[in-house]
């Protein structure tokens, strides 16, 4: 090869790796864009912090972690009653952006509150139907010292616990039976050059149903909420070899 090209090449590679540009559509450092190819530096890393029935919250899961291990392996009637969500790395901060589906015992229209941290829990799409809640929502809420964009929560079965009006509260042969919380979850990227999001949900009895990826509503039933989640933010390379391996797993309870 010629000593020119390859002089050349190597000018081009030290210049991408050693300086700091700012992109003109973010405005943050230490990205580099060219022809719409987005790298970022620092590996954008989700966590999120899940409130399962007759449990509380699990907190510091990250990519790959199944919530919800315990309840399958017992054949438990726990759901799922709430997801948080918390995305670092120097990335903008919509972007992970996550859409929820609950079912609440109070019904259609009803809204309740997390009794852990008061977070308002709508029956139906939270925050709203084709609408996204991400890191620069101004509701985050602290949990275990952390920020997060929270979704549904603790009460969702809770015996006697009663919507945001203090009517209609949980009889005890309804709450024992876990019969509500999230059954559905969209999730999605500000942009798409370089990452993907890929997220799976268990229902009782049905198991794993099909993954889903990048703005893909996941949702077996409006009325049957999951037992189990997991969800990974990945290369983009990456994103149709774990979509074939997890799709392995549907309509079984493997963890």
């Amino acid at each position: 090869m010629n000593k020119k090209l390859i002089y050349f090449a190597f000018i081009v590679l030290f210049i991408i790796s050693c300086c700091t540009i700012v992109n003109g559509k973010y405005g943050y450092e230490h990205e580099f864009d060219v022809a719409n190819i987005v790298i970022y530096k620092e590996k954008p890393k989700i966590t999120y912090a899940t409130h399962i029935s007759n449990t509380g919250w699990i907190y510091e899961n990250s990519n790959f972690d199944i919530i919800g291990k315990d309840s399958i392996k017992n054949k438990s009637v726990n759901k799922i009653e709430g997801l948080a969500f918390n995305v670092s790395g120097n990335v903008p901060k919509d972007f992970v952006q996550v859409n929820t589906y609950i079912y609440t015992y109070w019904g259609p229209n009803s809204l309740s509150k997390c009794t852990t941290t008061g977070h308002i829990i709508k029956y139906g799409y939270n925050p709203d139907q084709n609408q996204f809640s991400s890191m620069a929502s101004n509701n985050l809420v602290t949990l275990n010292g952390k920020k997060y964009f929270q979704f549904g929560g603790g009460g969702l079965n809770g015996i006697y616990e009663k919507d945001i009006n203090g009517d209609n509260p949980i009889p005890g042969n309804i709450y024992t039976q876990c019969l509500f919380g999230i059954c559905g979850i969209n999730m999605k990227l500000k942009e798409y050059s370089s990452y993907s999001i890929v997220y799976q949900i268990l229902v009782e009895d049905k198991g794993w149903i099909e993954p889903c990826s990048d703005g893909q509503e996941c949702m077996y039933s409006k009325t049957k909420p999951i037992t189990a989640f997991r969800t990974a933010l990945i290369p983009k390379a990456e994103k149709q070899s774990l979509l074939n391996k997890w799709k392995n797993d549907v309509g079984t309870f493997n963890t």
